[in-house]
């Protein structure tokens, strides 16, 4: 048995499904006693009574709007509360229809929220100037894109579903989007981006993204997820208990670039299931992603790893590429100042297919490395690969094509069951640093291959 695989645990994710009910189920709580319908007569002051066929919405009463405007609901500066919110509810919204809360006013949900949810509606919700809205109902799923398109977004704001599930893109063929932009917070507990659907949620400029538990991109098969975490010092947590799935049964693909931090509380998945496919760039310089349990890459399907032009992961724990059989993943490491810390071990092709390029001045620490039968190491021009000790399965692979191999500790068997029909070409350079000087010496892999 492969020394790495032994200690490695399969990740605790299933696909999770969702049911669909009507809408007064959906957002009605225990104390919503009926609804309320925006009609727009007198304006856009969501606190006229005249709007509404039913009284302005309050802690029992579900708001809904489907209007087409002109005149759309404006919460503006002023405290409100509903039962639940649905806007977008069949095929005669679009575009237009929508609920804005503004100039500092907030609005508080006690069911949750639902926005295009009928077959073919259009729905969208703007929070700006320092608006809030807050949902808190246990237990109930916030829907962006529920059976049509739907739309958050968030500037110099903040949605507060803390603890509350959240699905962007629910249902086949439906969309979600949802914008968090210049120092706003979207909170969430468990995520779903892509459930069945197309589902993206952007997290730019000094804005924060907070999730209570996993985020899943591509629950189901032939859900699209994506998610982007872009711009200055824009933070992205994953909070404890919680793991990162790009790609489950459907497509994830997660960006990071241009100074965003991302921590991941638990375990960071691409490519989780059979017949899934997951992406993850992280690229820029001072990007980094943290992952505090174990990074797989391609655990049952095809998933790809990029950190390139100055971006950094770092794993506390292990780090597969390629694990079960059936599975496809590579991982690339290029450009100056990238750095793939890969934790305490270093699993490449254990029962899958796994490739690492390490190219352009990138680098990858590891304490062990091992390639097993299907994996494969590329070494090029100016990539380093450093770890105590180098192991091979199998037909493991080994690349050197001007990269460098450090040794990071005294060890016998640095390069072990490595023959040099493995290696190509046999000739590279391989520094053994002592602990006491840190002086390097040179000699070919192929005298320490056995």
């Amino acid at each position: 048995m492969n020394p790495v695989s032994a200690i490695l645990r399969r990740p605790k994710f299933s696909l999770i499904a969702v049911l669909v009910l009507p809408l007064a189920l959906l957002l009605a709580t225990p104390a919503a006693q009926g609804q309320t319908t925006w009609l727009g007569s007198s304006g856009t002051d969501w606190t006229n009574a005249s709007n509404w066929d039913n009284g302005v919405p309050n802690a029992t009463t579900i708001a809904v709007n489907n209007n087409t405007g002109p005149n759309e609901p404006l919460i503006n500066g002023t405290n409100q509360t509903a039962g639940g919110l649905a806007v977008g509810t069949d095929s005669n919204s679009d575009f237009s229809t929508l609920v804005t809360v503004a100039g500092g006013g907030s609005l508080v949900v006690s069911g949750n929220v639902q926005v295009g949810f009928g077959t073919g509606s259009t729905g969208q919700i703007d929070l700006e100037e320092g608006a809030t809205l807050q949902t808190t109902a246990a237990g109930q799923t916030n829907i962006i894109g529920v059976g049509g398109n739907g739309t958050l977004n968030i500037s110099f704001s903040t949605f507060n579903g803390t603890g509350q599930p959240l699905t962007v893109g629910q249902q086949a063929g439906t969309t979600g989007t949802v914008s968090v932009s210049d120092s706003s917070n979207l909170m969430a507990g468990l995520t779903m981006v892509g459930d069945g659907g197309t589902g993206s949620i952007a997290i730019a400029n000094n804005s924060q993204g907070n999730f209570t538990s996993s985020l899943i991109l591509g629950n189901q098969t032939g859900g699209n997820g994506n998610v982007t975490a872009n711009g200055f010092i824009s933070n992205f947590t994953v909070a404890a208990g919680g793991n990162l799935v790009v790609g489950l049964a459907g497509n994830g693909n997660f960006t990071a670039n241009n100074n965003a931090r991302i921590n991941i509380a638990q375990n960071t998945t691409i490519a989780q299931s059979a017949g899934s496919t997951g992406t993850v760039l992280v690229t820029d310089q001072f990007t980094t992603m943290n992952v505090t349990a174990t990074l797989n890459v391609g655990y049952g399907g095809a998933g790809n790893l990029t950190i390139a032009n100055n971006g950094n992961v770092t794993v506390s724990g292990n780090t597969t590429i390629g694990f079960l059989s059936g599975a496809n993943g590579t991982a690339l490491v290029t450009g100056s100042g990238s750095v793939l810390n890969a934790g305490t071990n270093l699993d490449i092709g254990n029962s899958g297919n796994g490739t690492l390029t390490i190219a352009s001045n990138g680098q990858v620490n590891a304490s062990q490395v091992a390639v097993g039968n299907h994996g494969a190491i590329n070494l090029n021009s100016g990539g380093v690969l450093a770890a105590s000790g180098l192991t091979a399965t199998g037909a493991a692979a080994l690349s050197f094509n001007g990269g460098t191999l450090t040794a990071t500790a005294n060890n016998t068997a640095l390069v072990a069951n490595f023959t040099a029909g493995q290696v190509t070409p046999p000739p590279m350079e391989l520094r053994l640093m002592t602990a006491a000087s840190r002086l390097p010496s040179t000699r070919p892999l192929a005298a320490a291959a056995t």
